[in-house]
């Protein structure tokens, strides 16, 4: 069953009431804006841990760690802080500037083609190469990202990105997601199987099928080192928190996607991981 937050946001100085503010949950679709009284409602959550976030331009941005159960209902009073006037940065967009971007959107986006991500307002991009040739990204505004495959717009709040000449890349930043909606039926279901074949064979499948212990049902083969099958009964245990589980990778595993052989393979290993089936909640590093 899921529940909702719903509240107040105000200027912690004045006490006045903030239209225009969004409230979103960290990673998610789930945003709301505040009206003339300040009020919000964020309805639908599924429960779990998650971050709060509240943006509005002009203040410093909010961020709060909330858990959330199953049929409940949250009522927040919120306040932000003015943030202080700084000097308005002109871009210069020339050469050395379209060189950065485009080598910052294959690394941020997983791909410079404009006909798959557009960047609506390039122009709060500041880039920055440090002397062992990594690439580091700020913007000064929240970044609107359009995902013309999946259907998606992504805004990303506080980006902090850096790219290093190896392509290993590091981003801090907030990230709320809203599908777009297309009266074009033909396109509409290009988006829904383009975003089926994105998350089939996905870390967050594979995930969720090892919570519901549907495993081989979805595909999935897990192994050991020595090859030996494991089952998810092995790997999985409930959490101390109702509805969590924790994933046991301490021993590394091996984990092959059967429905596109060859197309997902990966290893994992040396983490614990507390996870619910609709989030997943990393303690430690993931490698493949």
């Amino acid at each position: 069953v899921s529940a909702q937050v719903n509240g107040v946001i105000r200027n912690v100085q004045s006490g006045e009431a903030l239209d225009g503010a969004t409230v979103f949950i960290n990673n998610s679709s789930w945003q709301s804006v505040s009206d003339e009284e300040g009020k919000f409602i964020l309805d639908g959550i599924n429960p779990g841990f998650f971050e709060l976030i509240v943006y509005k331009n002009g203040y410093e941005i909010f961020q709060s760690t909330i858990r959330i159960q199953s049929g409940k209902e949250y009522r927040l009073n919120l306040s932000l802080i003015p943030r202080s006037k700084s000097k308005k940065i002109n871009v210069r967009q020339d050469d050395v500037w379209n060189g950065n971007f485009l080598r910052f959107k294959k690394a941020f986006l997983g791909s410079d083609r404009s006909d798959q991500y557009r960047i609506e307002n390039t122009q709060s991009l500041q880039f920055e190469v440090t002397g062992g040739g990594s690439l580091k990204a700020k913007s000064s505004i929240p970044l609107i990202v359009e995902n013309k495959v999946l259907g998606y717009m992504m805004n990303v709040y506080q980006l902090h990105f850096e790219s290093d000449l190896n392509k290993e890349s590091q981003i801090r930043a907030f990230i709320n997601y809203q599908p777009i909606e297309s009266n074009d039926p033909d396109q509409q279901s290009k988006f829904e199987i383009n975003r089926l074949k994105r998350y089939w064979g996905s870390y967050r499948h594979f995930f969720q099928s090892l919570i519901s212990n549907t495993t081989e049902e979805d595909g999935f083969l897990i192994g050991n080192s020595t090859n030996q099958s494991i089952q998810p009964s092995q790997l999985v245990s409930k959490g101390l928190v109702e509805g969590y589980y924790t994933i046991d990778l301490t021993d590394a595993i091996k984990v092959s996607y059967q429905e596109q052989p060859g197309h997902v393979s990966f290893f994992l290993s040396d983490n614990i991981i507390e996870a619910t089936y609709h989030r997943l909640r990393m303690c430690g590093s993931t490698s493949s």
